[in-house]
This record gives C-alpha cells, structure tokens and sequence, in this order.
C-alpha cells in the first residue's frame, strides 16, 4: 500500500529460485522400416510406437485401424522461495519496519513435451540397400492429385457455398444436384440441413425495411440483391451461392508423381459434393482465384497473418546443431545439421580396414554391392584444393557413406529424401556439387566442419567432409573423414524422432479409426480417410494434406499442417482443442494453483509450396468448434474456408492461477486471477465462415489480408470473454510502548472483471445472418467495403466490466494515551473504517466498434437495429437501416459507502489554568522558531516568544492572578459518520462518415429512430428518415449523495483549582450530543448531437422531437407529418442539510455552577439551469422545415446565419412556444441557545 507522500505502509517481498527439469528418454531402441522406392502395408491394425516407417516414394497403408504413438514426457518449471510481509509503524520521531516471512512455492507449470526416442548412436538403423525402386502400382492412389479426391468420398457433410465473387468464388457445379446441400444422416444425401444454401434463406432480410431488395439470380441464391435506401446504394450483393459439384476420383492407377497439385483441392471438395448431393452425379468442381476487382490488398486494420508460417517448433535430439540464416526467407529460416558419436560397424555387411593401403576404414561387401563403384566423397575430393602431402582417409567407402547421409537426412526431416531425390547416388552427388560449390565460395578445407557463421551463409543444402575420430577394435583411435549433411529448413519443420510415418506421399485408407500422437508426413501428397480420425498432440504435415473423416476429426493439441493446400473435412463433427495442464502445491500451510495452455491445436497453410498459393479447407457436416484453437493461412492469394453444416463455434479456455499465504490466522493474502484464451483464424488472402445454423465467437480473433466473409443460417454472435482478478488480504499489526498497545486490523477485497472482446477484421468484411446479429464489446474493422446483414435484428452492444472494493480498518488503542495538551488518558479508543464500492463499466476498452477506414459502411437488419455504447465509422459512405434504429449510450454505474465509528471509554487527567494556557502558548512560539529554515524568520519567531512571554504575565494578572487546575474524570464517547455515493455517466455512441444514411422502414408505428446521448457525424450529409418518429434526445447523468452523523459522550469527576485566591475543589459532570444528514442529488444532461458538412435532411411519418439535442448543418431540410417539438433540458442539483447539537455540564462543591447549550441549523440549495440549448442551427444553406402538425418551442432555438436567413422558411399548421426559467436558491437558517447559572 502506497501512501500519498510516497511511503509504502505494508507490501510483500517475494524472493524465488526457479529450475526446470524434463522427461528424457535414457535409452531406446526403435524398430525402422526404410525403403528408398514405394511401401504397401495392409493390416487389421498398424501399431507404430516411438518408431519409423519411411518411404522414399508412395507410403499407401489400407486396413482397419492404425495406431501412430508417441511417448509423451513433460517438462515442469518449479519455483520455491519466500513471500515477506513489510509494515511500517510511524511513532513520532521514528518509523519502526517489521517483516514475517513464510514459505512460497508456487504451482508448478506443466508442459506436454514429445520425447525423442529415436536412438542417437550411429549404424543403429536396419541396413536398407539405398536401391530405388520402380514405381510400383498400388491401387487407389493415382497419378494425377485428383486422386485425393477419393480422401472425402464418404463424407456426409455440406457443400461449399461462396459468399462474394471476390471473396470466394465457386463456379457452378456441372452436376444437377449439386445445388442441394445435405445434412449428415443419410447416405443418399437425402436429408436436407435446415437453411443450408436453400433459396431464400436469407434472400429477404430487409425487404420491409429498404426500398427494394432483389434476390439474388437463382433458386439457389441465399444474399440481397442491390440494396437501396433512398438515394444511397448498399453494394452489389446479388452473386450466386453456386455449390460445389460432385466429381468422381480418377481411375490412373499410376503412383503419385511430380505433376504437382494445383488441382488437388478441386478434386477433394468434387468429391465431398458428390458424397453430398449423391454419387450418381458428376461434374467438375473448381475453386475461382478471387477476383482483383472485389478484393484489395491488405491494409490499414487488416491482418496481413504474420508469423503464420512458422509451426510449433519441436524438441531437437542430442547432437543435431541449428543456425538462424542470415538470408532467412518463408521457404528456410535456419541450417540444421547432426554430428552423432561416429562407431565402426560390426555387421557381416562391412569389412572393417580391409587393407592399410585403403582409403577408408569401411568397406561394403563387393559381392552384395555386385562389384560395382558407387560414388563416393572422392568426387568431392577431387573437385577442391587438397594438399597432396596430406594423406586422409575417409571412414567408409561410397556405398556406406551413401548409407550415412540416408540415415542423416531420416534424422534431420523425418524423410527418406530431400527435396526432390529419388535415389540416393542422385542424392548424394548433387548434394556434393552443392557443397564443392560452397567451398569455393567460403575457401573451405576438408575435414574442417562449418562454423556457426558459415552455416549461417548457406544457401543451398550440402554435403561437406568433416574430420572425426575414430575408434578402431584395438581401441586405438584414428581420424578419418565423414560426410556431414548440412540442410536449409524452417522453423518448425519435422525431424526423425518419435514415432514417423513418412513417405514422398501418403494414402492411408480405413475403415475404422486412425489415432495419431506422432508424426505422419509427406513430401508432396498427405491423404488420410476413416472413421474417425484422433490427431491427439501429434503432427501431419505435407504439401498438400486432406483428412477426412467419415464421422469426427478431432485435432487436440496437435498441429496439422501445409505448404500449400490442406483439406480436413468430417462427415459430423470437427474439434480443433488446445489443452491445458493443471496443477496445484502446497508449502508450509500455502496453497497454490494454476492451470496454463499446454500445446496449442492447429491447422496450418504456410503458402509457400510447389502451387504456390495457400488453401485451407475445413467442412463438417454438423459442427467445428475451436476451443483456443488456430486456423492459419499464410498464402498470400491464399483461400481460407471454414464450412459447418450447424454450428461454427470459437471458443475459448481459461488460464487461472491462485496464490493463498498465510503468515498467521490474522495476516493472510489469498490472490486469483483468471482469463480467457480464444481461438484465431487468421489467413493472408480471404476468408469465408459459413454455418448452416449460428456463428459463435468469444474473444476470438479472425483476420483476413483480403475478404473476410461470415454468413450463418440463424445467427451470428461475436462476444467478449472474461478476464478475472481477485485479491482478498488482512493483516493485524501489534506496537506497544510504555504502559500501553495498539492494534491495527485492516482487510482489503478486490474484485475486477475486464473484458476480452472478439475482433475480426478484413480488407473487405461481409456479415450475413438468417436471424440476428449481435456484437458485444467486438471490434469488426475493414479496410474497405463493410456489410452486416440480418434478415432479423442487429444489435451492437458495449460489454460490462465490473470492479468491486471493499476495505475494513480497525485501530484499537489501550492504556496510557495522549490527553491532549497537558493531560493524559487511560483507557480505551476503537476507530473503525469500512469503505465500499461497486461499479458497472461500459466505456473503454468495453465498447464495441464497427467501422471502415476507406470504405463505405452499410448495417442492415429486417427488424430491429439497435447500437449501445459503441463507436461506427466509415470513411465514405455510413448506411443503417431497420424497422426501428435505437442509438444510446453505454452506462457507467457506480455506488459506494464510507461508515467510520469511534469509541473511547477510560479515565482522563487534565492539568489547566492560565498557568498552563501561558506555557504552552510559549511552546508553540518556540518550536516555530526552532523549526525555521530562514534566518530572519527565526529572529522574527523568538521576538514574537518574547512578547507572547510578556502578554501572557498581563493576561494572568487581569484574571486574577495566575491559576492551575487539576481533574481527574472518567467517561465515554462515540461517533458514527455515514455516507453513500450513487452515480450513473454515460459515452455516448459516435457514429462518423462522409454521409450518414439513417432509415426505420416497415414497422408501422414501430418504425421510429432514436438518438439518445449521442454524437452523428458527417463530413456531407446525414439523412434520417422514418415512417414513425425521429427522436434526438438526451441521456442524463446522475449522481447523488446522502450522508449522516451523530455522537454522544458523558463524563464525571473531580477537579480542584488552586489560585491566588484560594484553593477550591468539586464534583464535575459533563453530557453532549449532536446529529445531522445531508442529502445531495444531482442530474446533468449528455445532449445529442446531429453535425453535418453540408445537409441535414429529416423526414418523419410522425413526429420530430429535438429534447436534449442539436441539430446543426449547413442546410437543414425537414419534413415532418404530425409534429415538430423542440426542447432545452436543465442540469439540475439540489442540496438539504440539517444538523442539531445540545450539551450540558455542570460542577458541585464549594460553590456550584450549570451551563447548556442548543444548536440547530437547516441549509437547502435549488439549482437548475439549461447549459446547451436545444434546436436546430443551419448555416449559409438556410433551413427549409414543413410540419404537419404544430411546432414547439421551449426555450429552444431555430436559427440560421446571417447568410442564411434569405433561404430559410418554416411552414407549419400551428406554433407555440414557452420560456424555461433557470434559478438558483440557497436558504439557510441557524438557532443557537445557551445558558447557566453559579
């Protein structure tokens, strides 16, 4: 706690030491199964734990089931220490600093690591031949990569549908049914999902409340045509929702090749929609590139989805080195390179040393190696500057060091090849060239490995010799040459450990389940389909993925990733769930807890691979839920689809932590704090957000580097999460001194709620919804073009943040206590303090915004539209419209309390007189001359002493002399005060454009708008029309204030008094009482105001009412059927005090003497006054006003300028009009009685 003069009263000191330990795998043994060719597996059950199967070509697994498992380790970070309480006690002179220290370990954090089982010594791989094989035919995979197409042919979900033709565009599928979507039940595709694509859906979503709406070309069209309202066109909407086609797979049964896979995403969604629409129909199936006339480049407030192309970066095994590059590009960010203990083999395969003239250590067998040569490092040797006077022998001959590099390039990518190999004598010698080719470069010598700043210059992979040591049978130890591989790659890209299923491509095909905690990766083409598909923390990864699962897909924790195009779809549902970790300790009788994100779920498009663009496609015939999960897209032109045929859900998970410390029973800190993390959906190029029902999101992030599109059947609903402090401490400090204690007892509670709200953010933004949107503390921001559509009501809306306090202080005092002058008190004081307070928050970061920096705005809602407490700007064109539009603001609300009490009880000795009176008075003359700082103050401070000295002799002689009087009395006192606070202030929303366009259309009665503590401003002109009433009103703050105190005290005793003329001595006795209240309340008004460049045009069907508002343009033109009311609002204050006191006393002895008092005293303040006058206020243009009905004013004002009178005219059937007086009133009124008798 921080005092205002900058002295800290009571803190904690927190002293830790963290470590951090992680599972480790001490020794394993993993099987392998490495062809350079093609590998064909058919099995009931696969069940590859912590192990590898690698294909330098087509890995095609069919079967049931398979099973890729990982061992999983944790790694845990702890931290133990002490937490120290200081306080500090301010006695006169002194400050006295106490601390009590206990125990602290908070809780620890957990992380899910995947441990590296793979073994790390040499040679421990089964010997493959390196042989390439020709390519095999292995049925259902094909050459062309239509072939997975075949991935989803069972998956029942939705068709695809496009939003925009810039954003999407999907041409029209040539298959007949193609138009119909399907819901998940049936095989056949027969059961249709409600409001799925279906004509009209949301075709009508404002026809009563704009002027025409047309629906869109086609039964299947589901978006409003042109939309006008009046004069101001809402934007070209009436593109075709064209679905995707079914197409079958292609019947090539040649293995996947080089062809690459621009088509790839194509053939897969054809042939989701054949599934969809019934098998029976073909067609062809094409995603459009979007279109550059609808689709900007990102700018300004849109994403541009950086950082996506880096995946969750893994754990690297022993021995493997990585360097940043110093020319890091998307395609390679880092040089990775391994350097493992170096062993001679002691299989029957190698002869080792088989002669001493040889030029290696190992040599292959000549008769498995059919005699023949097999390129080995001599090509490089032979190519560089080698001293010829230095002799180096080379560890194996060309087939082994063939061998040593296969074995490299498995551990360092998880695959059989790099790059675009497919043998390894290719391999080898190009790998070679590449590093003669550096060496030149960098003036490399052989058997010197690369330094860190070398490898940093790489730009190329390469193969270069580094000179090791070797240990031979006789344990005597010789140095020899070893090829060494050194590979570009980026961040987060795979390596050989933990269980591996890789290959050039993929095609698992089953018919059960497939469970994933390890890795399955693909250089080109990755195709999984099953039942159900469980990627639980582990990876897939190729160039171009499709996962397809016939019933559920869910990715937990695990990532899932693409160069350039990914496919996941489900026949039901798909989870994309990040997890969580939990844990709790103790120490010392603390308690901690805390609960952290562990691994973050995934899918993943880098747009960097061989198509060159980025695709990202997630359809599920029923749900996609993210819960703090992350769709990214990092294709430039990339396409980001996310499809559900019911819900598309963005949640969240929350981290908390809680701390609770316990120095005693009486000193305690209990802390907690929690917040939420949501999930993001991030894409460079567009994205489309399609459900059949509601699209929901809390405190989710979607940013799009081009189109953002979300469309939903029902509804759509962005919200703000919550983020969560509490603090809740006490403490109880204990100072005695000579004869007496005092105890200080505070307790502290904090309680604040925060928000966390969605953003989603576009270089063009387009919402539609079959029923409602709402918004709450959401930030929709577009660069250009901005549409929110709802064939219902539209509602955005600022959240509420909470903050509550509450602070209790109890001193309690005994014994000896100052008396006050020369005196003293035995007894006992109790003071007590309780402080209250409780808010609601609307304004800050609690407020939700829409808005368009370059572009036109336009929110249409077919019922009603209402906006709280935000902010909606456009930089053109601002159009709203509804059956009703409602503006207000947000609320702050805020109440308190303050209550003290005092209460002393004890004995008081007093010493008085004039005696007494002349000393103290001395006192104080000279501590103020001790105390001062200049010189002639001093001088000034001790001659005042002087004559104080001498007025006070006089003033004892004119009483008669000097005096000195003693009493002892015993007694009782206390004092209670009160006072409550109430407040409610309100932000006003704020509505910005070049034009504002403002229409309530279609409700009858209903249809009215309203603009209540509100700002509308427009750089031209703003246009209200309604067929009902146009309301410009005020919002009214409040605040009020009641207060009440009363207190009583009593006392009796003796007192004796001895003087010049006598000694006297008595029974004294004392009573007073006193209490009052004052009562404040207050209201202040928050105007609207209507600003326009140039005109403001008003049309109503019936009234117009201007209270609390000003109506200000250059021209003002109103056309008002019933009637035009225009009225000032007054701030208003009123203030009633009343206060009433008595007391009586009274002395008995040798003489005796009465005396009483009475006091009351009454105050009341009035106050009411107009500060901004309402009306309406045009310029050079004049005002042109028609009114039905009658016009009038009350204390407001129609006006021009001087320019404008010319052009103005108001015709109207009636005018009235009144004054409003202001007035300020204070009365006040005092009665005081005294009296007494001796």
């Amino acid at each position: 706690m921080r005092t205002p003069d900058g002295n800290y009263e009571k803190w904690t000191l927190y002293q830790t030491t963290r470590t951090s330990r992680q599972s480790e795998i001490v020794s394993s043994d993993p099987g392998r199964i490495i062809a350079g060719g093609n590998i064909s597996i058919s099995a009931d059950l696969v069940a590859n734990e912590d192990s590898h199967i690698i294909a330098g070509g087509l890995l095609d697994m069919q079967g049931s089931r398979i099973k890729n498992g990982q061992t999983q380790g944790q790694k845990i970070t702890n931290e133990t220490g002490t937490a120290t309480s200081y306080r500090r006690d301010r006695k006169k002179g002194r400050d006295v600093t106490g601390k009590s220290s206990i125990a602290y370990a908070p809780a620890q954090k957990i992380e899910t690591i995947s441990l590296n089982v793979a073994r790390e010594e040499q040679f421990a791989t089964p010997q493959g031949s390196g042989t390439s094989l020709s390519s095999a035919t292995t049925g259902g995979v094909n050459a062309s990569t239509s072939a997975a197409g075949a991935a989803s042919a069972q998956v029942q979900s939705k068709a695809i549908v496009s939003v925009l033709a810039g954003l999407a565009g999907v041409d029209n599928a040539a298959g007949r049914q193609a138009g119909a979507a399907s819901g998940g039940s049936g095989p056949n595709g027969t059961a249709r999902t409600a409001g799925a694509g279906q004509g009209g859906t949301v075709g009508n979503i404002a026809s009563s409340a704009v002027d025409a709406v047309q629906q869109g070309n086609g039964p299947n069209s589901a978006y409003p045509g042109a939309i006008t309202v009046g004069t101001a066109t809402m934007g070209a909407m009436a593109q075709d929702l064209k679905h995707v086609g079914g197409t079958a797979a292609a019947d090539s049964t040649d293995r996947i090749g080089q062809a690459g896979h621009g088509g790839f995403i194509r053939a897969v969604s054809g042939a989701l929609a054949a599934t969809v629409t019934g098998s029976d129909q073909q067609g062809q199936a094409n995603l459009a590139t979007a279109g550059s006339t609808s689709i900007g480049n990102a700018s300004g407030t849109a994403a541009q989805a950086t950082g996506l192309g880096g995946l969750p970066s893994q754990a690297r095994l022993a021995g493997i080195a990585q360097v940043a590059l110093t020319n890091a590009s998307g395609r390679a960010q880092f040089v990775r390179t391994s350097s493992p203990p170096v062993t001679l083999p002691n299989v029957s395969l190698f002869r080792t040393m088989p002669s001493l003239s040889s030029s290696y250590l190992v040599e292959t067998d000549p008769r498995f190696a059919s005699f023949r040569e097999w390129t080995g490092s001599d090509y490089l040797l032979n190519q560089v500057k080698v001293d010829p006077s230095v002799t180096q022998k080379r560890l194996g001959d060309g087939f082994y060091e063939q061998k040593l590099i296969r074995e490299q390039v498995a551990q360092l990518t998880g695959l059989r090849f790099v790059g675009d190999y497919t043998s390894d004598e290719q391999q080898y010698r190009a790998l070679m060239d590449a590093g003669v080719a550096h060496a030149k470069n960098y003036n490399l010598h052989p058997g010197v490995a690369l330094t860190a700043e070398q490898m940093a210059a790489l730009t190329s992979d390469i193969v270069w010799l580094v000179e090791r040591d070797v240990t031979l049978p006789d344990g005597s130890v010789q140095k020899a040459l070893v090829p060494q591989i050194y590979l570009r790659l980026r961040d987060g890209d795979l390596d050989g450990s933990g269980a591996l299923l890789a290959g050039k491509d993929i095609n698992i095909n089953l018919s059960g389940d497939l469970s994933n905690s390890g890795t399955i990766a693909g250089r080109s083409v990755v195709k999984l389909t099953a039942d159900n598909v469980e990627n639980m923390g582990g990876r897939l990864n190729g160039d171009a993925v499709a996962v397809a699962a016939r019933n559920d897909l869910n990715n937990i924790g695990g990532t899932i990733s693409a160069n350039s195009e990914l496919i996941a779809t489900a026949g039901r549902d798909i989870h994309i769930a990040s997890t969580t970790q939990s844990a709790s300790s103790s120490a010392g009788g603390n308690s901690f807890s805390r609960t952290d994100i562990d691994r973050v779920a995934g899918l993943y498009v880098s747009g960097d691979g061989s198509s060159g663009g980025g695709t990202l496609l997630v359809s599920a015939g029923r749900d996609v839920s993210l819960l703090a999960g992350v769709i990214g897209n990092a294709g430039k032109d990339g396409q980001s689809i996310v499809n559900a045929g019911r819900d598309i859900n963005l949640g969240t998970l929350t981290t908390a932590s809680s701390n609770n410390l316990s120095w005693d029973a009486k000193n305690y800190r209990k802390d907690s704090s929690s917040s939420e993390i949501g999930s993001q959906i991030q894409g460079s190029g567009s994205i489309v957000l399609q459900a059949g029902n509601d699209v929901l999101a809390r405190a989710a992030d979607v940013q799009a580097g081009a189109g953002l599109a979300v469309t939903a059947g029902h509804d759509i609903v962005l919200s703000a999460g919550a983020n969560q402090v509490t603090v809740d401490e006490g403490h109880e400090q204990t100072s005695r001194g000579f004869l007496n204690k005092k105890t200080i007892t505070t307790r502290d509670m904090l309680d604040l709620g925060t928000s966390a709200g969605s953003t989603f953010g576009g270089a063009t933004l387009a919402f539609a919804a079959g029923n409602d949107i709402k918004l709450s503390g959401a930030q929709v921001l577009s660069d250009g073009a901005a549409s929110l559509l709802a064939k219902n009501a539209i509602s955005i809306e600022a959240a509420s943040e909470t903050s509550k306090e509450l602070h209790h202080r109890n001193v309690k005092e005994s014994g000896f206590m100052s008396g006050g002058g020369f005196g003293f008190s035995y007894g006992t004081r109790t003071t007590t303090t309780d402080q209250k307070r409780d808010a609601v928050i609307q304004s800050g970061q609690a407020r939700s915004s829409v808005g368009s920096t370059s572009g036109a705005l336009s929110i249409i809602a077919g019922k009603d539209l209402k906006i709280g407490g935000s902010d909606i700007v456009a930089a053109t064109d601002l159009n709203l419209a509804g059956t009703s539009v409602k503006i207000t603001p947000g609320q702050d609300s805020d109440k308190g309390k303050f209550a003290t009490k005092t209460t002393q009880d004890g004995f008081t000795v007093a010493l008085g007189g004039s005696v007494v009176s002349a000393i103290q008075t001395l006192q104080t003359m000279s501590t103020a001359a001790s105390t001062a700082k200049n010189s002639r103050v001093t001088a000034m401070a001790a001659a005042t002493t002087a004559m104080a000295a001498k007025d006070a002799a006089k003033d004892m002689m004119k009483k008669g002399g000097p005096s000195i009087s003693v009493s002892l009395t015993a007694g009782h006192s206390e004092s209670v005060q009160t006072q409550t606070t109430a407040s409610t202030t309100h932000s006003g929303s704020v509505l910005t454009g070049n034009n504002i366009n403002i229409t309530a259309k279609g409700g009858g009665k209903d249809s009215n708008i309203t603009i209540q503590g509100s700002d509308l401003n427009a750089k031209n002109d703003i246009r209200l029309h309604a067929d009902n009433n146009v309301n410009l009103l005020a919002a009214q703050d409040t605040e009020s204030q009641h207060s009440k105190s009363s207190s009583l005290s009593a006392s009796v005793g003796v007192q004796a008094i001895v003087s010049t003329k006598g000694t006297s001595f008595g029974f004294t006795a004392s009573a007073s009482g006193s209490k009052g209240h004052e009562d404040g309340d207050g209201t202040t008004q928050l105007n609207t105001h209507v600003n326009a460049g140039d005109k403001l045009v008003i049309s109503s069907g019936g009234d117009t009412n201007i209270k609390g508002a000003v109506a200000n343009a250059k021209q003002v033109i109103a056309d008002i059927k019933g009637n035009l009311n225009l009225e000032s609002l007054q701030d208003t204050a009123k203030f009633d005090s009343k206060n009433q006191s008595i007391s009586a006393s009274g002395t008995m002895g040798i003489g005796a003497s009465v005396s009483g008092s009475y006091s009351q005293s009454n105050m009341h303040n009035d106050y009411a006054s107009v500060q901004e006058q309402s009306g309406i206020q045009a310029g050079d243009g004049g005002f042109q006003i028609k009114v039905g009905g009658n016009t009038d004013l009350k204390g407001a004002v129609i006006s021009a300028t001087e320019a404008g009178k010319d052009n103005s005219s108001l015709t109207t059937a009636t005018l009235t009009h009144s004054d409003i007086a202001n007035h300020a009133i204070s009365k006040g009124s005092s009665v005081g009685l005294s009296g007494g008798f001796r």
